[in-house]
């Protein structure tokens, strides 16, 4: 059986899943039980999957990319798991240094909290890769990652963060895949002090607090930035950038970004649609084709401010309306035409430099 929504699907609750009576998945199969048309927002607050024999697991990494799960055999992971026996609750922490040489279990998935509280460290140079990584839905809030100093290489499938995330003091992160490798983070994600994460997509989920600070770099290829669901507070710092071929999209409700003396350069839309959300932006750079701002208050504040939208121009505006702050000495460019429609704002104070081919209003729009 699987449920397939035309539109949007918002999760919530427990996802129970059984099998017929004697039926039991061969090794590797998998099974679409999620599709949905839209945007995927939330995620389970439980996951209950039926024992497998013969050694075999479940995976659930794609199960929030494509509603997929899937038949894997236990040695085909690599399991930190925060019961050690049936009769303990003890956490279990492995931690990787330079002298434990490159760490390559190449070809795992590795699974971090698959059954209570586990924490995995790189530090002090070392060196891991994996071909995924795994912070187990049902009990990822209790898990933790950091990675110090040291190179954490994923080459292959898709990896799911929800516990807290460190990536700090000069690390360099990478996803590799061509295809895959998607990033997905919950509860908290940290990259600071000049390290340096580069993966294909970035999507941070409901609750999270995204902190980018000290220099630390955030590079993205195809499918760009995205903050959804609610409640995300997102803080960039002095000296840090995004770079992304594709776009950034700020959709997530009632939600915060604070971005100073930081650099974004995005490759092509710039969304902002954050109902009941503030983004503002200090003395930053950024660099877009097109901005397109339909909900939420926005602020481009200080004299540093520089902000160019290229030749796709700039449309604001819905039933639920925007607003756009352009302080004094900000300078906010668009290399074509500005529509502000229904009740949008764009307030541009005395000795801001707003910049246009031309402005059009609609409806009950200011300028």
């Amino acid at each position: 059986d699987a449920l397939h929504v035309s539109g949007n699907l918002t999760l919530a609750g427990a996802l129970v899943v059984t099998l017929p009576e004697g039926f039991s998945p061969v090794l590797g199969e998998s099974f679409d039980i999620l599709d949905w048309d839209g945007t995927l927002t939330d995620r389970f607050d439980s996951i209950v999957l039926p024992e497998l024999s013969g050694g075999k697991f479940w995976s659930t990494t794609s199960l929030y990319i494509d509603g997929t799960i899937a038949a894997y055999n236990t040695s085909d992971q690599f399991i930190i798991s925060g019961v050690l026996d049936s009769n303990e609750d003890a956490g279990q922490t492995r931690s990787y240094d330079s002298s434990a040489g490159v760490v390559e279990p190449y070809n795992k998935d590795v699974v971090l909290a698959k059954t209570g509280i586990a924490d995995l460290t790189i530090e002090s140079g070392g060196y891991i890769t994996f071909n995924s990584l795994v912070m187990q839905e049902s009990n990822g809030s209790d898990a933790s990652l950091e990675v110090n100093n040291s190179t954490l290489k994923i080459h292959g499938g898709n990896s799911v963060f929800a516990g807290d995330v460190t990536f700090n003091n000069g690390s360099d992160v990478r996803f590799d895949d061509a295809t895959v490798g998607e990033f997905h983070t919950g509860n908290s994600l940290y990259i600071g002090n000049s390290s340096e994460i580069r993966a294909h997509s970035v999507s941070v989920f409901s609750g999270t607090t995204l902190t980018i600070t000290k220099n630390a770099a955030l590079n993205i290829s195809q499918d760009g930035f995205s903050t959804t669901a609610n409640n995300v507070v997102f803080n960039m710092g002095s000296g840090t950038s995004i770079e992304t071929e594709t776009g950034v999209t700020l959709s997530a409700t009632n939600s915060t970004t604070n971005v100073t003396d930081a650099t974004l350069t995005i490759g092509s839309d710039f969304i902002l649609d954050g109902a009941d959300s503030t983004a503002t932006f200090t003395d930053s750079t950024i660099t877009a084709e097109l901005m397109s701002a339909d909900r939420g208050s926005l602020a481009f504040l200080g004299s540093a401010s520089n902000t160019t939208i290229g030749t796709g121009g700039m449309s604001m505006g819905s039933e639920e309306g925007a607003s756009v702050l352009i302080s004094e000495s900000a300078r906010f460019t668009v290399n074509g035409d500005i529509l502000v429609q229904d009740i949008a704002t764009i307030n541009a104070y005395y000795g801001s430099l707003l910049n246009a081919d031309s402005v059009t209003t609609v409806g009950d729009a200011s300028l």
